[in-house]
């Protein structure tokens, strides 16, 4: 993935648990651009191959009271999917209530006598999509529509203050990403869920080694995903 942000925030409204004033103390738009290819060296599981190239933007604005702020995203985009040769225009919007004044949702928070911190992200996720040719429907829903509604679910664990450095380098992210299909008439849930391990190779986290393991619909195609990734990741 490659992105262009512009970001405009108000610092004097920055969020502090159970204080603040009230306000709009972020906003910030994007471009991006990105490829999510995966292929499989035998034939017998060709069709699970995927080969996705997606241009969109991103938008985004947050509301501060009380300590806790609500973000509110927009992402519109083109996905054109290699394999099955053809192009959808989505739209996403998320909502996220990042209420810092729980304990662990949306900030880093040790549990009492474990050298762990979790981090819990709730969010709403709502995509709705459209193929341009109404002959190769969407995977999602078997149309040339889709309309996918539910939570996004992200937890991440680290251990910290171990006084070994090379375990503090260690995280635990689980996503959970189940969806209604409401053009569908199949009404079974759908789902994505990732799991990875990663390492930071550096004390900055920039660069790091990572293990995972993906199941369900991937998210931008809608192909049926089950899959380990060994990953080396850098980021400027």
């Amino acid at each position: 993935m490659a992105a262009a942000v512009y970001s405009q925030c108000d610092l004097s409204l920055r969020p502090v648990a159970g204080d603040g004033d009230s306000g709009f103390f972020e906003k910030s738009i994007a471009v991006y651009a990105q490829v999510n290819s995966s292929y499989n060296s035998s034939v017998k599981l060709a069709s699970k191959n995927s080969d996705t190239r997606t241009a969109g933007l991103a938008g985004e604005i947050a509301y501060l009271h009380g300590g806790n702020f609500e973000v509110v995203r927009l992402t519109p985009n083109v996905v054109q999917d290699a394999i099955k040769d053809t192009t959808a225009v989505a739209i996403m919007g998320q909502y996220i209530p990042a209420w810092i004044t729980i304990p662990g949702i949306w900030h880093a928070t040790p549990i009492p006598g474990w050298y762990v911190t979790y981090q819990f992200n709730p969010a709403l996720n709502v995509q709705y999509a459209s193929t341009t040719d109404s002959k190769k429907p969407l995977l999602f829903s078997g149309k040339d529509q889709s309309l996918r509604v539910g939570p996004n679910l992200d937890l991440i664990v680290s251990p910290f203050g171990t006084g070994t450095e090379w375990l503090s380098r260690i995280a635990l992210h689980e996503t959970f990403h189940p969806w209604y299909e409401v053009y569908s008439s199949n009404t079974s849930m759908h789902y994505w869920w990732a799991n990875s391990i990663t390492y930071n190779l550096t004390a900055d986290g920039n660069f790091a080694v990572g293990l995972s393991y993906n199941r369900g619909r991937d998210e931008n195609s809608g192909t049926l995903t089950n899959q380990y990734i060994v990953s080396l990741s850098g980021k400027i």
